[in-house]
This record gives structure tokens, C-alpha cells and sequence, in this order.
């Protein structure tokens, strides 16, 4: 039988929206972090005792040693052979512990218009996605062309740089040059995913921004009392950024 144990802790640090240049609608830096403990213990079941055991006893007969009546016979019983008793061995619990650190995104930037290579009918979406994974440190400048009427999610493989989309029209993303190898960690699937709704009414850009992480840490496993502990995966996906356009 095994039983885990998550040690979690989760916090959401530094919220605030930053002061908007002229071109700027609206812009954030907003983090989430947890930290990535767990602890699993297992039950080896013990052996049952042997009692002591013995092998039937034995009636022996043997004439009588009287002289007037050398025809009788005696008998009595010889116990059989026994072996000792065993004693059990009880169920034992053994425990261990996994650290990994801490996992953190900060997402900085903002929605502009009017810049370069943005037509009226536009929005350019700029978002450094700072990750922090076990010790490791790699910020990656991601920038996004979304154009009017459109409602779709993109997703970054944080550990390979690439893009999915659930909807391929109406968004271009690019990540400037960056270097993913140093963030790669056996066990670790992370998206930073962000999801676009964006349209023009009235002249106006209105929508939303919204920003989260779909991420999945498999702990690995452990040798215990001679047994493998497995400590299993965890889950963690945080909204990091919920943000209206005016």
C-alpha cells in the first residue's frame, strides 16, 4: 500500500498593471510560483510465525518384564521429533522525500497599436514569459499579431520553443532568439497558453488577454528498503494573467 503526501505551496506575487505609453491599451506583470515536494511512504507486508510442531507420538510395545507371565506385553507412547517455533516479522512503513525547488512564470507586456507593421485592424500582443524552473532561469520574449474577430488560444512549449493553436486564424506568434536548452528538465511538460479575444466595436478595441501555464512534473522514484517507490506526478496550472481590454 502506498500513500502519498503533496507538500504544495502556491503563491501569486508583484500584480500590477505598469503605466501605458501612448500606443500601449494596457499592460501587466503578474507571477505565479509553487514549490514541488513530495514525500510517499510504503507498507512491506511481514511474515506470519510458525508455531512449534510436532510429529505424532508413537505407541511402543514390548513384553512385560514379569516372569509369571513372560506371554504379556507392555506399551508406552515415545513422542515424535519436533521442530522449534518461528517467530514473525511485522509490517514495516519506510518513507522518502523528493525536493525538486520551485517552479515560477512572470509574464511583463502589454496590448499596443499603432506600431510598425500593425494595421488599424490590428493588435500587437508583446509578453516577456520569464521561467524559473528547479534553479534554471530563461526569460523568452514572445510577441503575437492578432487580428480583429478573432477568439483563439495559443500555446508555448516552454521547454521546445514551439506553437500550437486551437485556432490557427487571425494569430501570428514568434518568440525572439532564445536559447530553451538550459530549461529542459527530464520529467517536465510546461505551455505558458495564452487565449486572444479580440475585436473592433465602435473604433475601439475591446476583448481580452488571459494568460495561464499547463504543466505536469513527474517526480521520478526512489529505492526503498529494497523497493521502488514510485512518487507519481503533479499537476499545476495557474491563471496567471486575467486582462479586459478598455
Amino acid at each position: 500500500m502506498k500513500i502519498f503526501k503533496f507538500l504544495l505551496t502556491a503563491a501569486i506575487l508583484n500584480v500590477s498593471i505598469h503605466t501605458v505609453s501612448a500606443n500601449e491599451i494596457v499592460g501587466w506583470s503578474q507571477q505565479a510560483a509553487e514549490d514541488f515536494k513530495v514525500d510517499s511512504c510504503i507498507t512491506i507486508p511481514g511474515t506470519p510465525g510458525i508455531p512449534r510442531q510436532c510429529a505424532p507420538s508413537v505407541n511402543v510395545k514390548y513384553p512385560c518384564p514379569k516372569w509369571n507371565d513372560p506371554g504379556r506385553m507392555c506399551s508406552h507412547v515415545v513422542g515424535g521429533p519436533c521442530t522449534p517455533a518461528v517467530p514473525g516479522i511485522p509490517d514495516s512503513r519506510h518513507c522518502a522525500s523528493k525536493n525538486l525547488g520551485s517552479f515560477g512564470v512572470k509574464v511583463d507586456g502589454g496590448v499596443y497599436t499603432s506600431i510598425n507593421g500593425i494595421s488599424s485592424t490590428e493588435i500587437s500582443v508583446q509578453n516577456t514569459v520569464s521561467v524559473a524552473l528547479f534553479g534554471k532561469h530563461v526569460p523568452i520574449p514572445m510577441t503575437c499579431r492578432i487580428g480583429a474577430g478573432t477568439k483563439t488560444t495559443v500555446c508555448l512549449n516552454m521547454m521546445t520553443g514551439t506553437f500550437t493553436k486551437n485556432n490557427t486564424s487571425g494569430a501570428s506568434c514568434e518568440i525572439a532568439g532564445v536559447d530553451l536548452a538550459s530549461l529542459t528538465y527530464p520529467g517536465v511538460t510546461a505551455n505558458v497558453c495564452t487565449d486572444f479575444d479580440f475585436n473592433i466595436v465602435k473604433g475601439k478595441p475591446v476583448g481580452s488577454v488571459d494568460v495561464r501555464v499547463e504543466s505536469e512534473v513527474e517526480f521520478g522514484s526512489a529505492s526503498v528498503a529494497g523497493h521502488t517507490l514510485h512518487f507519481g506526478n503533479k499537476s499545476w496550472n495557474p491563471t496567471i494573467l486575467r486582462m479586459p481590454l478598455p
